[in-house]
Formats: structure tokens, sequence, C-alpha cells
């Protein structure tokens, strides 16, 4: 039976990793997490937004942010969900030949950096570099470095001289584990090959745990890999509110002129729908082009782009019942992290989510079959339901 896939709130990290500040029902939850992930039943996964939420905000907080992390690795291990930015380019766009990209977003490798993100751009090839040093030398020179076409220890003593910048980037301005250190040193002097050394260093930075660790070696560094999301939530935020200021005014001026309030509302609420229904299109459309991608052609936008539909419709339903509503909800900065997750709602059986953010996904009329949990205590009674389900399902076929 393929195990349940399920994505987390990133709130779930954060209360699970400080059950002794919580009532003994959080522990019976994580207890029962654990042991479903050990039968196979379950698979948790995380993605970048994971990653990103559970980053401390300041070098006070690194070890609460400590615990975050050290969660997201006993729970999920390294089953991870690509990077938004590679879901939506897969979504929306097709390779050369027309054919229309295949979306692989679970990863059981760790991935959760963009794919742009290139190890072997950020590690120098340092046989390469003492290669072409040496090709500069006359032929006397040159045998003191390769003898019977094999490297000399001059050549690695080369390759430590020449690379000893790099050398210390690599150690200490990255996430890297005592493991991956052994093995980058051990591959400046030549002992493993360039593609052990990009394996070690790949691993080492997207364990979540090592990146986690990372905090408190280079704060600077990584406090600016995190800080994107909560920058974005905090302009998402300053715009609604702006958007009601104007939405109100308008409203004023419309009452004062004698015209229904309410007719009003109901005009807007239409041109909320009509603009929603071709928002996907052109974005996905617009996305491709500001990528330089070829846009594929979108019919059903819940089929054809299912994450970017489904987070833009998430956002345009939070930004409506801040703005566009006769009793609007403040608006917070989490607003778009939540809109930001929901780009994996269609890839997983089981997506928690707060209770606001439940609401508008059930406002969206999603297509999808995942279960959307309310609350994380009711999490394990939702499992054991889709399993029952399952195991009925089997029941039937094989009587």
């Amino acid at each position: 039976m393929r195990p349940i896939q399920i994505y987390l709130d990133s709130s779930d990290f954060s209360d699970l990793s400080n059950i002794q500040n919580k009532t003994p029902e959080y522990k019976s939850v994580l207890d029962y997490l654990v042991a479903m992930k050990s039968r196979g039943l379950i698979n948790i996964r995380f993605s970048e937004a994971h990653v990103v939420e559970a980053a401390p905000t300041s070098p006070a907080a690194i070890p609460l942010a400590t615990g975050r992390f050290n969660m997201i690795k006993q729970l999920c291990g390294r089953n991870s969900l690509i990077h938004p930015i590679d879901v939506i380019e897969a979504e929306v766009s097709r390779d050369s030949t027309g054919v229309h990209r295949q979306v692989i977003v679970q990863r059981n490798d760790g991935t959760w950096m963009p794919a742009l993100v290139n190890v072997s751009e950020l590690f120098p090839d340092v046989e390469q570099l003492a290669a072409d040093d040496i090709k500069k030398c006359g032929r006397e020179e040159r045998r003191k470095y390769i003898r019977n076409g094999k490297p000399t220890t001059r050549w690695y003593a080369k390759i430590r001289e020449a690379n000893l910048g790099e050398w210390n980037m690599a150690t200490n301005l990255l996430p890297l584990d005592t493991a991956a250190v052994r093995i980058v040193k051990k591959y400046f002097i030549g002992e493993v090959s360039r593609n052990d050394a990009l394996r070690a260093l790949n691993k080492s930075i997207t364990d979540v745990e090592v990146f986690g660790r990372w905090y408190t070696k280079d704060w600077s560094s990584a406090s600016a890999m995190s800080q994107h999301l909560r920058e974005i939530g905090a302009e998402f935020k300053k715009a609604l509110c702006e958007a009601r200021r104007q939405f109100e005014n308008l409203m004023q001026n419309h009452t004062a002129i004698g015209e229904d309030p309410k007719k009003f509302l109901n005009l807007s609420m239409r041109t909320f729908y009509e603009v929603l229904a071709d928002s996907s299109v052109q974005v996905a459309r617009d996305i491709a082009e500001s990528i330089g991608a070829i846009s594929k052609p979108i019919e059903n936008p819940w089929r054809d782009a299912p994450g970017l539909t489904c987070a833009l419709t998430l956002a345009m339903h939070v930004a409506r019942r801040s703005v566009v509503s006769q009793q609007p909800r403040e608006s917070k900065e989490s607003d778009f992290p939540d809109a930001y997750h929901a780009i994996y709602l269609p890839y997983v059986d089981v997506f928690r989510a707060d209770g606001f953010t439940a609401s508008m996904l059930r406002e969206c009329k999603l297509p999808f079959p995942t279960v959307i949990v309310e609350k994380l205590l009711h999490l394990p009674a939702q499992i054991d339901e889709i399993l029952k389900q399952r195991a009925c399902d089997v029941g039937r076929i094989s009587g």
C-alpha cells in the first residue's frame, strides 16, 4: 500500500518540538506520527517554505529554531518537495520540442532548494584549475607534476596551494557537516573524486538539521537565505491594507451620492469572480515568459497548473476576505506564506492548515481529493480514516 503523503503546517513542527509546554495530547500525536512513519504507512514531506518559516528571526531565537529543524528532520527524514519555483516552472512551461514538462514534485533525497542552486558552481574544479596552470609550464617543469600519466604529490600540493581560499569558503561559508568537511578535504588532496565531493556537499546542504546549525556558525549568511518569505508576507499585508483603505473610500463615495452600499458590494464580488476566472491562465503565461520558457496551453487551470492555481486562488480569496467584504478580516503577514504552502496541496493526500486558511480553501472549491485537516490533534483520526477506507477499497477489489 502506498504511504499516505502528508504536508504539515509550519506551526505543527513548532508545537511538536515544544511538547514539554503542551498538553499530553501533543505527545500522543508525535508518538503516533513517528510510529506510523516507521511502519511505512505515512510519508511526511517538507518544503522550502517549512525551512524558511522554521528559521530564527534573531540570534537569541536560534535554540527554539534548532528544535524546529530537528523536528522536521525527525518526522520527514529526506522526504521533501521540490522548490515552489520549480513546481510552477514545470506546470506552466514545455520544453523546446513542445513536450509538456513532467511535474515530479516529491523527492526522497532531501532536495528543497531551487534547481538553479547548482552546488558544482559553488565548488571549484580544482583538478582542472591546476591542470590549466601546469599547461603553462615548460616540459621539464610539467614532469614534476605528471609522471607516467598520473599526478604526483607536487600536483596535489599545487591544488592545495592554489585553492586554499576556496577550501576555506567551502568549509566556513556553507552548511557542511563533519562528514562533508572531511570528504571535501580529501578532494583537495586528491583522495576522492570531484563527484564524491559534490555528493557530500549536496547531501549536507540539503540536510535541514545541518542547515539549522548553520545559523549559529554564520548568522549573516544563513539569515539572508530565509528572509524572503517574511519580507514578501509583510509586503502582501501592506498591499491588502492599502487596498482595503481604498475600497472603504469608494464605499463612502458611493454612499454619499445615495447609492446602496450592498449593490456596490455585490458588484465588487462579481468583479472578483470574473478576475479570478481568468487569473490562473494569464499568470501562467506571464510566469513562463518571465523565466524565458515556452508557455504551454492552459485549458483547465486546475488540471494543467494545479499548484499555481491553488495558491493563486487561495491568495485571491484571502484578499477578497480582507478587502472586498462588509466585515473585513484583518490581514496578516502569514497570509502570503499560507498561499505559498498551498502550491503543494494538489500533490499530497493530507494537507494541514489553520482554521482560517482551511475555510478559505473550502471557498476555493478545490477539485482535488486531498483531505484538509484544520487541527493537528485531529490528524491521527484522519489518517486512521484514510487507512480504513483504503483497506475497504482493497477488500472490494480482491473480493
